[in-house]
Parts: structure tokens; C-alpha cells; sequence
């Protein structure tokens, strides 16, 4: 499809950017809009099929790569996950790394030759699997996978690791994983290497054509045409990075969240499953509501604390999807609306909340700063009470506990 660059512009919609093509919005392949709270990302975009004049039709695009990402991973049709332990135990590197015959082409004899006429392209046989090899064992290593041996069970330990390392991915780098595997047709892990920037454009494209060399047969084109073929590989390698680059402070955030999520619950850390919704019950719940806003109070009337709701008690991820909101601004509406309902609304400068996402679902955090005034929390339906943290928990004091405090507390 020819595209004429002088209709490309870009909008504001509400609080979000999206790309108009004339008077109608720019449409994905399954008629998903172009849109995204990142403008940067989506004058990217544009400036890529101006420059093309057309839609592209296969390769790794800007358009390609948010074009997946939101017709399927957003969609909740992750093709990746779906065949991921396959694919990993059928990858050229695990094989390699673990000791597997790696090796399924058959005319040796003509890839002999082919390198005997050729003799410096022996180096992607050698450099690059040595490459990979310690990319791989340095990225298990940083993750805590010191010693991984020949062993079933070791085995077994890779694959679940590799496969949450990817699940935790956000959208776009699971985008990038698809389109690098599915282009390229060399496996699973370098994708997943590349992506998570254990591997820098070269070293993947050494790689991917050490893979082509090995199975030399089907991919005699593409190392006859050595120069040629790294070229192209290295440009759509950089190409997907760029593109990631413009998400790097979403992902940034994300792991500052799952960094502190990951250290567990304690004095000014506490995780709930949800905001409202009785998960045992199946059904909504003052009393979980409640649940919350005890917490809240309680680091207001201490030193202060992060409340993550969409977060289970062993830190792994609900999702405020749970609470059945019809959107996320629904769900912030009500939680505020239980703030200043049951805490104050003069409490409100010293608590923030902000929704993230992680993978395919979406926490709540909500900071809150030490109150330089007592917070009492008067919930309908509830007694007027005054909490406070005991070490991982909030507690609630009594009258003559709360005047004591206060008088020490409140100065």
C-alpha cells in the first residue's frame, strides 16, 4: 500500500497522541489505532513511512513492530508464549550450550568445500557460537543460574527461567522477540538476547549467520552473499532497538517496581491482591476496600510507605484487572474517591498513586509520604480508627494508645 507522507500528521486525542492519515486515524493490519502516550515513538513512525512512501509489507518496521504489539500481545494472542519451551528446546544455542546435537545439515561435504573456497568466513563458525556461549552464561549468571549442567534438571531450570525472563517482558520487546525470530528464522535465544541488551546488532548478526552456516543447505543464499546478508541482518537488529529505545524510561520504571516488589513486604512495603473485589468470594467487598485504606493511613501516621495493589502476598501479579473496573480512570476515580471519603481530602497532597504496567497486567502504586497530622480512617460501615506500622503490619491502637502516640508523635 502506497502511502503519500503529506497526509501523515500527528494528533492529540484526549491525553494520548495518535497518527491521522488524511481525516481518518492511521489503522493497524487488524484496524487498531495508531495510538500512544509517546510521541516521540509515533513521529518515529511516521518519519518511516515517509520515507519508504509505502506500509510495508513484511521485514521489522516501526510499523511492523507496533503494529503486532498491539494487534496481538496488547490483544492478549502472545504467539511467542504460546510455543516458547518448543522453540527454546529447539534453539541452535541451547542445544550448543547444553550439549545437544545441534547440527541438522546434511551435505557436510559441500559446506566443506564452500569453506575451503572461502576460508575467512570460518570465523562465524567459531567467534560467534564463543560469543553467544558467554552472553548466555554471564546473563544466567547476573540472575542468580550459577551452575547449569547437562542435566535434565538443570535443563528443566534454564527453560523455566528463560521462559519468565520473557514473560515479564513488556509489549514492545516481546514485539521485537517475534519479528526477530519469525524474520531471521534462527532461533529463540538470540532474539531474547538482543533484546534484553546481552548482545550488541554485531554479535547477533555474527550469530544468526554462524546458525545459516550450520544449517548451510537451506541458507547457502544468504552465506554466498556474506556481505550482503550482514548488512541487512545488522540494519533490522539496530532497527529493533531504536525502536525499543523510545519505551527504555516505561521500562526503566517498570523495573524500578518489580525491583522493589521483588524485595517483599516490610515496614513501608505492603502488597494486596486487589482493590475491591473479594477473590475467595468472587465479588466486590467493603472490607477489602478496607483492608487498603487501613494500610495507607497507617504510613501516613508512621514514616511514610508504597502500597501495591494488583500484587499477592508472595509478590507475584494479580492486576488491578481483577476489580473489574470498566477502564483504568474508573479504577482511579473510586480509589480516590475512597480516600477522600474515608481519610480526608486534606490528606490527599501526601499520597499519590500511578498505574504500571507489567507484562499484560497492571499495578497500582501508591506512595505515601509521613502526615505532619494524625489521619484517622472513618470508612462507612466501619468504626472510626487510628492505625499505625508494627514492622510489616498496620496496627490499630486504642484511645488511649492513639492519645499517647499523637502527643509523642505529632509535636
Amino acid at each position: 500500500m502506497e502511502i503519500n507522507p503529506q497526509l501523515l500528521d500527528l494528533t492529540i486525542k484526549d491525553k494520548d497522541y495518535i497518527i491521522f492519515y488524511g481525516d481518518s486515524p492511521l489503522l493497524t493490519p487488524a484496524g487498531n489505532e495508531f495510538i500512544d502516550t509517546n510521541p516521540r515513538l509515533l513521529q518515529f513512525i511516521i518519519t518511516e513511512l515517509s520515507v519508504s512512501d509505502s506500509v510495508p509489507d513484511e521485514g521489522i518496521t516501526s510499523y511492523s513492530l507496533f503494529s503486532y504489539q498491539k494487534d496481538f500481545i496488547d490483544a492478549g494472542n502472545d504467539l511467542i508464549m504460546n510455543s516458547l519451551q518448543q522453540k527454546l528446546t529447539e534453539d541452535y544455542f541451547v542445544k550448543l550450550k547444553f550439549g545437544m546435537d545441534s547440527g541438522n545439515d546434511l551435505d557436510v561435504s559441500e559446506k566443506i568445500d564452500f569453506l575451503l573456497d572461502n576460508r575467512q568466513k570460518i570465523n562465524f563458525i567459531f567467534g560467534g557460537s564463543s560469543s553467544i556461549v558467554k552472553s548466555l552464561n554471564k546473563f544466567l549468571g547476573e540472575n542468580g543460574i550459577l551452575a547449569v549442567q547437562n542435566s535434565d534438571k538443570s535443563f528443566d531450570k534454564f527453560i523455566n527461567f528463560i521462559k519468565e525472563n520473557y514473560s515479564w517482558m513488556d509489549s514492545s520487546k516481546k514485539s521485537a522477540v517475534y519479528f526477530l525470530n519469525k524474520v531471521h528464522n534462527a532461533g529463540i535465544l538470540l532474539p531474547i538476547l538482543l533484546v534484553s541488551n546481552k548482545i550488541s546488532p554485531s554479535e547477533y548478526t555474527n550469530s544468526v549467520l554462524n546458525i545459516y552456516l550450520n544449517n548451510f543447505s537451506a541458507h547457502r543464499k544468504e552465506i554466498e552473499e556474506l556481505e550482503h546478508s550482514f548488512d541487512t541482518i545488522h540494519r533490522q537488529a539496530s532497527a529493533t532497538l531504536e525502536y525499543l529505545s523510545f519505551f527504555d524510561n516505561l521500562a526503566e520504571k517498570v523495573s524500578e517496581v518489580l525491583e522493589i516488589i521483588n524485595t517483599g513486604e516490610g515496614a513501608n512495603i505492603e502488597f494486596k491482591s486487589s482493590l475491591r473485589w473479594n477473590i475467595k468470594e468472587g465479588k466486590k467487598d467493603s472490607a477489602i476496600e478496607h483492608a487498603s485504606l487501613k494500610t495507607i493511613s497507617a504510613f501516613l501516621n508512621s514514616n511514610g510507605g508504597n502500597l501495591f495493589i494488583g500484587v499477592r502476598d508472595d509478590g507475584s501479579i494479580e492486576g488491578i484487572e481483577t476489580d473489574a473496573f470498566d477502564n483504568d480512570d474508573k479504577f482511579q476515580l473510586h480509589f480516590w474517591n475512597l480516600i477522600k471519603a474515608s481519610l480526608g481530602e486534606e490528606h490527599s497532597p501526601y499520597i499519590h498513586s500511578s498505574l504500571e504496567k507489567i507484562s499484560d497486567r497492571t499495578v497500582c502504586v501508591v506512595k505515601c509520604l509521613k502526615s505532619p497530622v494524625p489521619v484517622f480512617l472513618h470508612q462507612k460501615g466501619f468504626d472510626e480508627e487510628f492505625y499505625i506500622r508494627v514492622g510489616p503490619s498496620s496496627a490499630k491502637l486504642g484511645v488511649q494508645d492513639t492519645y499517647k502516640y499523637i502527643a509523642e508523635r505529632f509535636k
